[in-house]
């Protein structure tokens, strides 16, 4: 029988902090680009009458400030464990009782897989291993839980028991970004 273990993650800190990640990212990007002298020609920050020091120094600041959110954000927090195997869903929140649920009694079950990169660094998963989820009603109650593929061997498995749900379960539904 196929199953696979993987950890419940809450990515919205990355999410939420992304946007500001991005401008910092095109800040510095034109902080240096003020910097270049094209071909012997005076750089924007001279026709500006802009101190050279000044924008390399705000520029290592925006550095700092980018790198210290980018691993302040890429730190999911664990919620859980989450196994999957051909017949049930277990999910083991943090601190509570495991739930397992039989898949022949999940209503609407997806499972929807968004990364393709497979690492961990430092039992801190990387970005790349974020946005696979998955969903289902029980009882009229609608689930959904985040989970990482952190390594090659984790999305082997992963990939065996999805072979083996789509092959028994006809209202099964998995989707790869």
């Amino acid at each position: 029988m196929e199953n696979v273990s993987l950890q419940i993650i809450d990515s919205k800190r990355y999410v939420k902090w992304r946007p500001y990640r991005y401008a910092l990212y095109i800040a510095c990007f034109l902080l240096f680009y003020m910097t270049i002298r094209p071909l012997g020609r005076p750089s924007i920050s001279d026709y500006i009458s802009v101190n050279n020091i000044f924008v390399y120094g705000l520029l290592l600041v925006l550095i700092i400030i980018g790198t210290v959110l980018y691993f302040y954000s890429k730190n999911y927090v664990i919620l859980g464990e989450l196994v999957i195997d051909e017949d049930i869903v277990t999910i083991q929140l943090n601190n509570k009782p495991s739930c397992v649920y039989q898949i022949n009694n999940l209503e609407e079950f997806k499972i929807s897989r968004g990364s393709t990169l497979h690492h961990e660094d430092e039992d801190r998963f990387p970005p790349e291993t974020n946005d696979n989820w998955i969903s289902y009603l029980y009882k009229n109650v609608s689930y959904k839980y985040e989970f990482c593929l952190d390594t090659i061997e984790k999305n082997a498995e992963f990939e065996k028991v999805i072979y083996a749900l789509r092959v028994k379960y006809s209202t099964f539904y998995y989707e790869s970004i």
